[in-house]
Parts: structure tokens; C-alpha cells; sequence
């Protein structure tokens, strides 16, 4: 699953076929444009595994997609104590968590991950 940079600004951002889902999931999405409203903050971990992306909104975080050394999914989740009432679990038409785990076992491509 290739990561594409959100926009030219944004250094470790991006999006992809999993932050599309996440959108098209959520109760608040209306705008089907090619600019996620989710997204995946890089942390650029740089020693060690597994190397984390923060899934985000603008302004938090709101759920983790954790690669191992072959920038393989080996977890993902939206967390269900979100901060804040307008990101809580219930913001999503079905069971987020569920419908996230299809992306188990994908391999992450992206020139910048340090894992490669």
C-alpha cells in the first residue's frame, strides 16, 4: 500500500486507501475529494522496531498503525476512549476497529520509512 504525501507543506503526512476508508467510515465525512480529513502523521523512528504512524485528525491523534521491519501491518486501531466528544468511537457507521483489520498484513510502502 503506497503512502502518498497529504500535500507538499506537511514534511510526514499522508494518506492512502486506509485513511480513505477511515473517511468514508465516518458519521462527519461529506467531502469526497481527494484530500483525506484523516491521516497518518510518520513519527520517524529511526532505531528499532515497530515503527508507528499516528492515525490523526486535524488538531489530535486518534488511533496508531504500527509496521514491523518489513513495513508489514501488524496492527491498527482507532482508539476507543478518543479525547474530545467529537472524536469518539461512535463518530463511525460501523465498528471502525473491525473494518480496519482487512489492512493486517499489508506491506507499507513509502521512499521516506526508515525501515527500509
Amino acid at each position: 500500500m503506497k503512502l502518498i504525501k497529504k500535500n507538499n507543506w506537511a514534511k510526514d503526512e499522508y494518506v492512502c486507501l486506509i485513511t480513505q476508508t477511515i473517511d468514508l467510515e465516518s458519521n462527519n465525512y461529506i467531502n469526497q475529494s481527494v484530500n483525506c480529513v484523516h491521516y497518518l502523521l510518520d513519527y520517524g523512528i529511526e532505531h528499532g522496531t515497530p515503527h508507528i504512524y499516528a492515525i490523526r485528525i486535524p488538531g489530535r491523534t486518534i488511533g496508531e498503525l504500527i509496521i514491523d521491519e518489513n513495513n508489514k501491518i501488524t496492527s491498527i486501531c482507532i482508539y476507543e476512549d478518543c479525547i474530545g466528544p467529537d472524536i469518539h468511537i461512535d463518530r463511525f457507521k460501523t465498528n471502525i476497529n473491525d473494518v480496519l483489520k482487512v489492512y493486517i498484513g499489508e506491506v507499507i510502502e513509502n521512499d521516506n520509512c526508515k525501515n527500509t
